[in-house]
């Protein structure tokens, strides 16, 4: 959950502990975004962010089954994308 936004800063939103090793995050897919504001004000409900930058890689986390480890490749992976606030409209 992310409140208060400041308008023309850049927020970087990483999502942790995603166990597939790909992801659509590859292939330009981009995170919605819902406000609760903007609902309020015009209705619209979620949208897809206008990320600058959108990255998806392993961690530095493992994947333990039983205390073993699954594989040598069983890192959990990151999902993280960098968004501008925009500015209010006048």
């Amino acid at each position: 959950r992310h409140t208060r936004s400041i308008a023309g800063l850049t927020y970087t939103f990483n999502i942790i502990n995603n166990e597939k090793s790909n992801s659509v995050f590859n292939y330009g897919m981009k995170p919605v975004i819902y406000s609760s504001l903007e609902n309020k004000v015009s209705g619209q409900g979620w949208v897809r962010a206008d990320a600058r930058t959108i990255s998806y890689f392993h961690n530095a986390y493992r994947r333990l089954d039983h205390g073993q480890r699954i594989s040598l490749d069983s890192s959990y992976h990151l999902g993280s994308s960098d968004s501008d606030e925009p500015a209010p409209e006048a």
